[in-house]
């Protein structure tokens, strides 16, 4: 009788857990190994969203849906002003438009020799140029099994020059 009630006790409190996991898509960074491997990964896979979120046709985008929870928020700031753009993908959409970027750049911190799973909570950073508008935006993209689960950042103006003469030289591209 003991273990009758111990087994439905568990059932109980195990039941909410599995059924929200089996909401969830399957993970599929498990075969990645290498820590380095598991960041540049999830780095692609976030300008693989903002690329698809900012694409005709991405709300019928069936790849993007499964990447960004539905939950997701997405927001990035400008000046002293917060700009919160949504939840899923009507949210990555907002602010792939609002970024306009087309150029982007990720550091990948060097791991040597870490092993890593990539079906744990992670986040990456990803940096999206506006070569016209003279702007970066750069955003932290957190994951969970694999899944966009918040996408937040900050866009500042942009300027860069050469090295070999700066005092001599005005920027090249300017806000």
């Amino acid at each position: 009788m003991l273990l009758r009630h111990l087994r439905l006790t568990l059932a109980l409190i195990l039941f909410p857990v599995l059924a929200h996991a089996a909401d969830q898509p399957a993970c599929d960074l498990d075969r990645l190994k290498g820590a380095e491997e598991i960041h540049s990964a999830l780095a692609h896979r976030s300008v693989e969203i903002v690329v698809r979120a900012g694409a005709p046709g991405w709300k019928d985008d069936a790849r993007l849906a499964r990447l960004v929870a539905p939950d997701a928020p997405s927001s990035v700031g400008a000046g002293d002003v917060g700009r919160a753009f949504g939840l899923g993908v009507e949210g990555a959409h907002a602010m792939a438009a609002a970024i306009k970027g087309d150029r982007y750049g990720f550091q990948t911190p060097w791991f040597e020799g870490v092993s890593g799973y990539g079906c744990i909570d992670r986040t990456v950073t990803v940096e999206f140029i506006n070569t016209a508008g003279g702007a970066r935006a750069k955003v932290e993209f957190a994951y969970r099994l694999g899944r966009l689960v918040e996408a937040k950042g900050w866009e500042h103006i942009y300027a860069e020059g050469r090295l070999d003469a700066p005092e001599a030289k005005e920027p090249v591209t300017s806000r």
